[in-house]
C-alpha cells in the first residue's frame, strides 16, 4: 500500500517507500488536486499500481487518468 499522501504546497502528493539492498527508496506521484477528497479518491489508483509503480526503472513511467486525456492509466516507456 502506498505509504502516505501529503500537501506539499497546495497539491497532494502520493509517498510510495520501499526497501531496496538495505537503502530505503522513495516515488512521489502528485495527485494534481488541492482537495483531500478527490486526493482520496486517487489514491485508490496509485495503490492498485503500486507494484508497477515500484518495478518501473528510469525511462519508464505511469501516466494515471488525472494526467492524460484517455482517462486511463497508462504505461508509458521513454
Amino acid at each position: 500500500m502506498a505509504t502516505s499522501y501529503r500537501k506539499r504546497g497546495n497539491i497532494w502528493q502520493a509517498r510510495i517507500t520501499w526497501r531496496a539492498n538495505g537503502r530505503q527508496k522513495e516515488k512521489v506521484v502528485s495527485l494534481d488536486t488541492s482537495r483531500d477528497s478527490v486526493a482520496d479518491i486517487r489514491m485508490i489508483a496509485i495503490n492498485r499500481n503500486e507494484k508497477a509503480i515500484r518495478r518501473l526503472k528510469e525511462g519508464g513511467k505511469i501516466s494515471f487518468p488525472w494526467e492524460n486525456d484517455s482517462g486511463k492509466v497508462e504505461l508509458i516507456i521513454y
